[in-house]
């Protein structure tokens, strides 16, 4: 997903803007660098001497870790176990403030449910972009009032493109009008 990718660096400008002090360290599933980012393997790090904890953007609160180790075995990187425990392991985790920022939950599995009400108990904060996201979370945290709506990253997009204002203008000349993505997975495995 092409915004996933986007959205590290996104955050990561973000934060120095506003405190440019700061030191920023990405952390996967694979320790996989990409687009000048160095990651650290999330089994590899002691999480406890940061300041904070931040997990942001995507459709990401599922445990569907066998489709994750296909995909990057695909790419041959070799990733945990469980690739889903970058959104989970840590939350416990004495010390910094943890927070997830406007995440996604698709329809959840019972073994995600159980890791949401799991992990939503040692966050600091959790936002959700969405009303279907707030609702998944909420069923699975017993309404705990720490979940709060949030708008999606992408929001921060046009803050990147210099002398290119965002261009609000109605896309249909003020008539009604609808936008539909479709992604045609007959199989949740695929």
């Amino acid at each position: 997903n092409f915004g996933d990718v986007l959205f590290p660096l996104i955050i990561a400008r973000e934060i120095s803007v506003r405190i440019p002090s700061a030191k920023i360290e990405f952390i996967t599933p694979t320790g996989t660098s990409w687009s000048g980012m160095e990651s650290i393997r999330l089994d590899q790090i002691q999480l406890a001497s940061f300041d904070a904890i931040l997990l942001g953007g995507g459709e990401i609160v599922h445990r569907y870790d066998s489709m994750l180790v296909d995909i990057y075995s695909r790419f041959g990187l070799r990733c945990m176990d469980q690739p889903t425990d970058l959104v989970f392991s840590w939350t416990k985790t004495n010390g910094p403030f943890k927070a997830w920022f406007a995440i996604g939950v698709p329809p959840l599995t019972p073994d995600a449910a159980t890791a949401i009400f799991d992990a939503a108990h040692g966050l600091d904060f959790i936002g959700v972009r969405g009303s279907h996201s707030a609702q998944r979370i909420s069923e699975s945290t017993n309404h705990l009032s720490k979940v709060s709506t949030s708008p999606d990253l992408g929001w921060l997009f046009p803050r990147l493109l210099e002398n290119h204002k965002a261009d609000f203008t109605h896309p249909a000349n003020g008539c009604p009008y609808i936008a539909v993505q479709s992604l045609g997975f007959s199989n949740l495995e695929s």
